[in-house]
């Protein structure tokens, strides 16, 4: 492992899968060749989409605005528009602090000019007790790399796992802290998208887009040329946390390539979650010692 793609590994998991998204017109990626490009699953106007099981959860209230102002979570308005900046704010605001579990997926196939097709799918986990514990876990199957960090209000630890080694580094807490509610991603992927309210609820609030925002290819990567469909769905709390959320999009790229994208949000556990300390974590302690320095060590064969 490079010390590049070492550094790589060990950036904030939210960070790493922007730039995964942003490197959507790269077809030789470590992703795995497949024949046929995977379909996002949709889901329809009054159903609430989760990223682990086929479970629906139905959204009935107000389907028309104005709609009532104390039904709708920040960043949505009573003519039914919505500001995803605020909204995901809002939601980052809401888990601040919370005991919560968050899974957020996401894939892209890609496909060349020549027609062939890369698939990538890589899945985040996250998990915070809400006394300043947290554990967060980042794993790429094509790539052959999976890394989990765990801290607390003092410390954090990373380890890093791939084909060839298992690597310790200390990390910011602060930072990592920063990005377990996903926003950046969440942010990043809502923005490519023209929400609307669809169905105001006394508990839930469903937010759909069925078409791309105006400067959604550049909120993307650079090497989206255009969004040609894009379709989102996402529940919504009173308190602004985003429950559930579906996206997929499919978007063209330089030199005739193309490529489908798909996201998926599902948060659990509130109020309920407790973290265990991995066993791991003492060896990564002793090894990086308070410093920032790595300490790497070859896996058997």
């Amino acid at each position: 492992m490079t010390a590049d793609s070492y550094r790589s590994a060990l950036a904030v998991v939210a960070v790493a899968l922007l730039l995964v998204v942003a490197g959507c017109g790269e077809v030789g990626d470590g992703a795995a060749p497949t024949t046929e490009p995977t379909a996002t699953t949709q889901t329809t106007q009054t159903t609430e989409p989760t990223a682990t099981t086929s479970t629906v959860r139905t959204v009935e209230g107000e389907t028309e605005p104005p709609f009532s102002a104390e039904r709708l979570p920040p960043g949505a308005e009573t003519d039914g528009s919505v500001a995803v900046g605020r909204l995901a704010a809002a939601h980052d605001e809401a888990l601040a602090g919370s005991s919560f579990a968050l899974e957020l997926n996401f894939s892209r196939t890609v496909t060349a000019a020549d027609g062939s097709t890369r698939r990538l799918a890589t899945s985040q986990r996250t998990r915070a007790d809400g006394n300043g514990e947290f554990l967060f876990r980042f794993v790429n199957p094509q790539a052959g790399l999976r890394q989990t960090v765990w801290g607390n209000d003092s410390t954090a630890v990373s380890r890093v796992v791939t084909s060839e080694t298992v690597s310790y580094r200390d990390a910011d807490p602060e930072a990592v802290r920063a990005n377990l509610s996903a926003r950046p991603f969440v942010e990043q992927f809502l923005s490519v998208g023209d929400y609307s309210v669809a169905v105001a609820g006394e508990d839930r609030v469903l937010l759909t887009a069925t078409e791309a925002s105006d400067a959604a290819a550049d909120r993307i990567g650079e090497s989206v040329s255009s969004v040609d469909d894009y379709r989102g769905r996402v529940v919504v709390d009173s308190t602004g946390r985003i429950r559930s959320l579906s996206v997929g999009a499919d978007v063209s790229l330089g030199e005739g390539g193309s490529a489908t994208l798909g996201v998926s949000v599902a948060l659990s556990g509130l109020g309920s979650t407790d973290i265990e300390r991995p066993e791991w974590v003492a060896e990564a302690l002793r090894q990086t010692d308070g410093r920032l320095a790595a300490a790497t060590e070859q896996r058997s064969r």
